[in-house]
């Protein structure tokens, strides 16, 4: 279950931030939204390193491809 407190618990930010753990993000509240979430550190690297991941997967998906079997062909027939 998630936990949502809200940002005024932060007065409070060591009993916070010591309920943070991988995978138990706390998220806060402002005026009734969401607004912020704390994460662990190693989670959030994980997060930046497959969002890079993910760019430069459709950064490759729009090059030109070549076809192996066509050049394995020019090369060998």
């Amino acid at each position: 279950m998630a936990q949502i407190k809200p940002v005024s618990a932060l007065k409070n930010y060591q009993a916070i931030l010591s309920r943070v753990k991988k995978g138990k993000p706390i998220f806060l509240n402002q005026d009734g939204q969401l607004k912020y979430a704390l994460v662990n550190i190693n989670e959030y690297d994980e997060f930046i390193t497959a969002l890079d991941l993910l760019k430069r997967l459709k950064n490759a998906a729009a090059l030109e491809h070549y076809d192996f079997d066509a050049i394995k062909k020019d090369l060998f027939d």
